[in-house]
């Protein structure tokens, strides 16, 4: 595929809605022109045109989604300049704040495509960044006012949290009093279990309610850190049984027929749903890999604490904090792609898929929400930078932070291993650099902190990778989703869940998909009779009569 040339790019970047959209469409003309340029090669090579376009098709989707998204913020921002002349001032000003913002979160979300398609220096992609933070803080006394202007009354929003007098807490303790466990003021069960439970970590007499902390508290700071290794583990375990759920179901679901006179294939020989599902397979073995290896070293950290040494705390709370994130995260996203990925059937609860969908989605709240705890990383990586650039000796994880050497890139696990390292390195210097300009206008560090703290968790790309090795890259990609395809249904049945654990009618092991779920809907009392009633009663009639 040949590189994108001066006449593909957008002109001159502008922090506007015009300049994102104009960007846009640069972006996705360029994917366009690249899917065809691929499938013509390919078709040449000797591919039928249905192969090739299963072969490229998840490129198509991802210019299909840009395109999208060009038509959502065009229409978005001409409505608002439309009505603009009409509105009071503060109102058009504000709605122009949020088509803004709309515009700026698309456009970081594709920085990558960005950089690569379009005029987009890496200063301006410093400069976006700026331009959202600014709009966030714009938009913030507005915000309230934004959302009761949707106009839902409380009946309809049915919830302690948002409704309108902003009694949350009382609310929540009336929904909590509803409930026969708090019935007692306080729970039989507590003076069982309580007591013993609280006396690990500090001292606690229930009947005048004296509570004595710890003599160590990093006992108690111990205890919070092990319930997010475990998290790791669990996660890897379910997203296991989503993939084995929806890798069986796609490999004996057959649908369309890309060439003529041809049987249907199983929708597993989609590339398509290979790029949804094989991911899944991955992440779960790499969870319960990293899930163990956390686990020891959260196991060392005891050893250690038991002999007083407490060095390497920071490190492991830092590292709990990121992997509980970001595993929970990518969690929810790997079952919530292969419930979709058996379509319909996947939203039945007799796939099992939204009950397993609800425990992963769970996973991303408890024990700390997945922002609170990628800056509490955060703190500690600053941190770590600071030392690194002083010349201190850094911990394991963080050594790469004072090895900055970009060498060529590499479509191997080494060669991405060190590109990630390069973007979390970029990442960081970027993330500090901007906390020490907003210190350098006044702000104390929590303000300059908090300003910063959108890079914190995000930021650009930086490494050697070039427009050719991403499409390397991306052809490497799809050979590995057909290298992946002969074995997915053995690698799923590696995991070795019995079927009485999937507790799904589409992943059972014997692949009787339609049966099982002909036998889940005869359980429905709707399903008694052949016929229902009520398509006698009302249907038939209606059906028949003469409109």
């Amino acid at each position: 595929m040949r590189e994108a040339s001066a006449k593909d790019f957008a002109s001159k970047w502008e922090n506007t809605v015009e300049g994102v959209i104009s960007s846009f469409q640069a972006v996705s003309t360029r994917k366009i022109a690249s899917c065809v340029e691929i499938m013509t090669k390919r078709v040449k090579n000797g591919m039928s045109f249905a192969e090739a376009w299963n072969m490229t098709s998840v490129q198509l989707v991802a210019a299909s989604e840009i395109h999208c998204r060009v038509i959502i913020i065009t229409t978005f921002y001409e409505d608002i300049k439309t009505a603009a002349p009409t509105l009071p001032s503060p109102i058009r000003e504000v709605l122009y704040q949020l088509v803004d913002l709309y515009a700026a979160y698309w456009a970081i979300d594709i920085l990558q495509d960005l950089l690569k398609f379009t005029s987009m220096s890496q200063r301006d992609a410093e400069s976006l960044q700026a331009w959202y933070e600014e709009l966030l803080r714009k938009i913030r006394p507005n915000a309230v006012g934004l959302v009761d202007a949707f106009d839902v009354i409380d009946e309809f929003l049915q919830s302690s949290l948002g409704a309108y007098d902003g009694r949350v807490y009382e609310r929540l303790m009336e929904e909590a009093l509803k409930s026969p466990l708090n019935k007692e003021p306080v729970n039989r069960s507590f003076h069982i279990l309580g007591r013993s439970w609280l006396t690990l970590v500090a001292e606690f007499d229930y009947w005048d309610g004296t509570y004595v902390k710890s003599k160590n508290e990093k006992l108690a700071y111990g205890t919070m850190v092990f319930v997010r290794v475990m998290i790791l583990t669990d996660v890897a375990y379910e997203i296991a049984r989503a993939a084995t759920i929806a890798v069986r179901y796609a490999a004996v679901r057959h649908q369309s027929q890309p060439k003529p006179g041809q049987p249907e294939p199983a929708i597993i020989n989609y590339v398509t749903q290979q790029h949804k599902l094989f991911i899944a397979i991955a992440t779960s073995h790499a969870f319960r890999v990293t899930g163990m290896w956390l686990f020891n070293t959260y196991a060392q950290f005891l050893a250690d604490m038991g002999k007083g040494k407490l060095d390497q705390l920071p490190e492991l709370h830092a590292l709990a904090c990121c992997l509980k994130a970001v595993c929970s995260k990518d969690a929810t996203a790997r079952v919530d792609e292969c419930r979709h990925a058996c379509g319909g059937h996947g939203y039945m609860q007799s796939s099992n898929l939204p009950i397993i969908n609800n425990i992963v989605t769970a996973t991303v709240t408890y024990e700390g929400e997945f922002t609170v705890l990628m800056l509490q990383t955060a703190r500690f990586l600053v941190k770590a930078w600071k030392q690194a650039s002083i010349g201190k000796v850094m911990t394991p994880t963080v050594a790469y932070l004072v090895d900055s050497s970009n060498q060529k890139w590499q479509n191997n696990p080494e060669g991405i291993i060190r590109g990630f390292k390069l973007v979390s390195l970029g990442k960081i210097k970027a993330a500090c650099e901007a906390l020490e300009k907003h210190a350098k206008t006044g702000m104390d560090y929590e303000d300059a902190w908090n300003m910063a703290s959108v890079q914190l968790v995000y930021a650009s790309e930086y490494s050697s990778i070039s427009g050719s090795d991403i499409s390397q890259l991306q052809t490497r990609y799809e050979e590995l989703l057909a290298l992946i395809r002969p074995n997915a249904v053995g690698l799923v049945d590696a995991f070795d869940i019995r079927d009485e654990i999937l507790a799904s009618a589409l992943g059972a092991y014997d692949g009787r998909v339609y049966e099982r779920l002909m036998e889940e809907a005869l359980k429905s009392p709707l399903n008694k009779e052949p016929v229902n009633r009520s398509f006698h009663m009302y249907l038939k009639p209606l059906m028949q009569a003469k409109l």
